[in-house]
């Protein structure tokens, strides 16, 4: 299998936004991730605190984006998030 390089989120856009996972409570992100590998990001000014998770599609390991809802809200509510319309 191929690894895809983890390259973490520098900027959120709505584009990426709408392609992260968001789970509404610690204890369905803990039961979906048992068995798989996930690298936490920890917040900064331009992004929440962000989930990779290591998963496999074909012959490759690529890594989906995961957010807790909380986390989201939270920053979204602090941070103007620029349009691409």
């Amino acid at each position: 299998m191929i690894l895809e390089e983890l390259k973490p989120i520098t900027q959120l856009t709505v584009d990426i936004i709408q392609s992260i996972k968001i789970h509404t409570t610690y204890s369905s992100f803990r039961t979906e991730m048992a068995t798989k590998v996930v690298k936490k990001v920890d917040a900064t000014d331009s992004v929440p605190t962000l989930y990779y998770v290591q998963v496999g599609t074909g012959d490759r390991l690529v890594w989906e984006v995961h957010a807790m809802a909380v986390d989201l809200t939270r920053f979204l509510l602090v941070h103007n998030i620029p349009s691409e319309d």
